[in-house]
C-alpha cells in the first residue's frame, strides 16, 4: 500500500498544471451597470399629438429627455443621445412651433464625471432616429453604431438629402456601422438586448438591460410617451402605425412579465432618476401608477413654455417631415 501511494504522488508531481487544475469554472458574466443621464427637456404647449383619442387636447406638458449609459467589461453602450450639447443654456431651442427644448447640463460633462469622454464609448444605439434622441450622435463617430436598418433607411428617405442622412446623423457615413434587422444581443451574454418594437416609427426598438444584482429593466424609448399613455394604452396620432404600436404594447408587456423587468418610459418625469440604477429613488413603473400622472394634472392649467426667447432650430437639422406634419395636423 505504501508503494502505491508513493507511485501515485510521483505521478501527480509529473503532471502539468493544466492536468491537475480543478474542474472548469462556471462561465462568468461581467458586471453590468446602468446609468441614467440628463439629456434635456421639451416643453410642449399642447399635448394633443400624443393621443389619437383627444385625451390631451389643450393640455400642456413637459417631457424629460434621458440618455442611458450601460457599462460592462465588454464595452460601454450609449442608448440615445438626447437633444444635443450645442443647445446647452437657458435660451432653449424651438424644435417645432409649441415645442421648446432645453439642455440644462451637457452630456459631455456628465460623462466626464464618470471618468469618460466621447471617445470612451464603444457602442452607440438609438431607440429611433427622432431629433430628441440623436442630438449628440455626431460626437461618437469613433464608436460602433448599431443601426436599425429599416429605421435608418426611413430616416434617409424622409429627412436626408441626395441619399445622405440628415446632418445630426452625418457621422454615420464614416463610423463603423452594424445594421440590425432583428433583436440583437449587444455583448453576446444576454445582459443587454435590443428588441424590435415598431409603431412609433418603422424601426423603433426597446432595450432590455440586466444590471448586476438589480431588477432587469426595459427601456421603452417612445413606445409610450407618458405614464398616462402606458396606463390607458393611448396611441399618439403622430405614430407611424397604430396597429404596429398596439402589437408592440402587447409584446413589450409580455417580455417585461417574462423577465420580471421594470419598464422605464423615457419621456415620463415620474421615471426620470439620473444616476446609477439601483441607487436612485424607487419608482414602480410596471403598474399604472398614481391616480393622476403629471400630464393629467396639467389639464386646463396655463403653462409657460419658456421665459427666454428660444432660438430657432434649423429645419435641416431638427425637423422630421412626418413628425412635423402630424403635429401640424393635430391642431
Amino acid at each position: 500500500m505504501k508503494n502505491f501511494i508513493e507511485l501515485a504522488l510521483a505521478a501527480l508531481l509529473l503532471m502539468s498544471p493544466s492536468q491537475v487544475s480543478a474542474a472548469p469554472a462556471a462561465r462568468h458574466t461581467p458586471a453590468v451597470k446602468l446609468y441614467t443621464l440628463d439629456c434635456g427637456r421639451i416643453d410642449i404647449a399642447d399635448m394633443d399629438a400624443f393621443a389619437d383619442d383627444g385625451s390631451y387636447k389643450g393640455v400642456s406638458g413637459q417631457m424629460v429627455v434621458p440618455c442611458y449609459l450601460i457599462r460592462s467589461a465588454k464595452g460601454d453602450l450609449l442608448w440615445d443621445t438626447g437633444i444635443g450639447d450645442q443647445f446647452y443654456g437657458p435660451r432653449g431651442v424651438t424644435l417645432l412651433p409649441g415645442y421648446v427644448a432645453h439642455v440644462p447640463v451637457k452630456l459631455r460633462d456628465q460623462l466626464k464625471r464618470l471618468g469618460l469622454n466621447f471617445t470612451s464609448i464603444e457602442y452607440l444605439a438609438f431607440s429611433h432616429e427622432h431629433v430628441d434622441h440623436i442630438g449628440n450622435a455626431n460626437a461618437f463617430s469613433h464608436a460602433i453604431w448599431l443601426l436599425n436598418r429599416r429605421e435608418h433607411r426611413w430616416t434617409i428617405a424622409h429627412d436626408g438629402h441626395d441619399g445622405q442622412p440628415p446632418k445630426l446623423l452625418a457621422a454615420s457615413t464614416r463610423a463603423r456601422v452594424r445594421y440590425i434587422d432583428g433583436n440583437y444581443d449587444v455583448f453576446g451574454d444576454g445582459t443587454v438586448t435590443i428588441i424590435q418594437a415598431p409603431g412609433h416609427t418603422p424601426g423603433h426598438q426597446v432595450l432590455l438591460v440586466k444590471p448586476t444584482g438589480q431588477q432587469p429593466v426595459l427601456i421603452a424609448g417612445d413606445l409610450w410617451h407618458s405614464r398616462s399613455n402606458y396606463a390607458h394604452n393611448r396611441v399618439p396620432r403622430i405614430n407611424w402605425s397604430r396597429t404596429a404600436t398596439l402589437q408592440s404594447f402587447r409584446k413589450v408587456r409580455a417580455i417585461a412579465k417574462q423577465e420580471h423587468a421594470r419598464i422605464l418610459i423615457e419621456h415620463a418625469p415620474e421615471d426620470f432618476h439620473p444616476g446609477l440604477y439601483g441607487e436612485q429613488r424607487a419608482a414602480n413603473v410596471g403598474q399604472s401608477g398614481p391616480p393622476q400622472t403629471s400630464l393629467e394634472r396639467r389639464r386646463g392649467v396655463a403653462h409657460p413654455i419658456t421665459e427666454a426667447e428660444p432660438e430657432s432650430c434649423p429645419q435641416i437639422q431638427c425637423s422630421r417631415g412626418s413628425f412635423k406634419q402630424a403635429v401640424a395636423n393635430a391642431h
